[in-house]
């Protein structure tokens, strides 16, 4: 039993760790592979993945601000790159955050690379700073390290690992539901003893005081 429930829990974490993989993938539009590493790169530079994936989130828009010709578009000017590749498409988001760490990385701290970061990935680009100042190569030495430790995962590992998860879930509603219809099925019977009980407490408490009153006697 121990080692089953050890197999289980060892087994949980790592559908919980590939599903938010997997969910985050979907909400950002970051591939599961680069997540992994990424996550890992960020807990490093004490960033949480939190503010690692609503930075990247706001870059993702940042990136079609610029496509679209908006204002945004002058942030990534200021570093030189552009949101778009040679061919006039939309870069990866991975990518862009690269490029950018590779600048970020030959800028000085101040003011000025404070807002550039706050135009590009939000109010968490303060956040990301120390992460960025990595800079491509060190940003992607680290993602090599978490694919060496194996906590970078395939598409479809973190697609299992949901699908774990969430069939889990499914067989928790059918211990639920089956304690649902068990539980309504006996409550008519219950209800009769309920109410008997209700009835009978009057006396119940006419008994309680004369044994009170019993007791005062000895």
């Amino acid at each position: 039993t121990a080692i089953a429930g050890s197999i289980f829990a060892v087994t949980k974490s790592a559908a919980n760790y590939g599903d938010e993989l997997n969910k985050t993938s979907q909400k950002i539009g970051v591939s599961v592979e680069a997540l992994g590493g990424l996550k890992y790169a960020a807990g490093l530079a004490d960033l949480s993945f939190t503010e690692l994936t609503t930075g990247l989130k706001k870059l993702s828009e940042a990136m079609v601000d610029a496509a679209s010709g908006k204002e945004k578009g002058a942030a990534f000017t200021a570093l030189g790159l552009s949101a778009k590749n040679v061919r006039g498409e939309l870069k990866p988001t991975e990518d862009m955050l690269l490029e950018i760490a590779d600048r970020f990385a030959a800028m000085e701290d101040g003011a000025q690379k404070t807002a550039v970061a706050v135009d590009l990935f939000g109010r968490s680009g303060i956040q990301l700073i120390p992460f960025l100042n990595l800079g491509r190569s060190g940003i992607k030495a680290l993602a090599d390290e978490a694919q060496r430790l194996g906590l970078v995962l395939t598409k479809e590992q973190a697609v299992a690992s949901e699908k774990f998860n969430d069939d889990l879930k499914r067989l928790e509603g059918a211990f639920k539901g089956l304690t649902v219809q068990m539980g309504t099925a006996f409550m008519p019977v219950l209800q009769q003893l309920v109410d008997s009980l209700n009835r009978a407490a009057p006396a119940l408490k006419l008994i309680a005081l004369e044994a009170r009153g019993l007791a005062a006697v000895f």
